[in-house]
């Protein structure tokens, strides 16, 4: 069973964000149920841990990313 289309990219924004490692990835989505759950939280738990400049990956790295790898045949 694969990802939907939303999840995916979720899932690749949250592994290309600065400091979530393998181990805080999926202690973020066992957390949070989902990517985009825990999308939704970083902002606040960063806050919280006192991160000042908190910023998540933009939209436009993984639609670079996904059309880099299909142009490689990867998709």
């Amino acid at each position: 069973m694969g990802l939907e289309e939303s999840e995916r990219r979720a899932w690749l924004r949250l592994a290309r964000t600065e400091h979530v490692g393998p181990v805080t990835f999926t202690s973020l989505i066992a957390r949070f149920g989902s990517a985009r759950a825990a999308i939704a939280e970083l902002p606040r738990l960063a806050r919280r841990g006192g991160a000042e400049k908190f910023q998540l990956p933009p939209e436009s790295d993984v639609d670079r990313e996904i059309n880099r790898l299909d142009s490689l045949g990867g998709g």
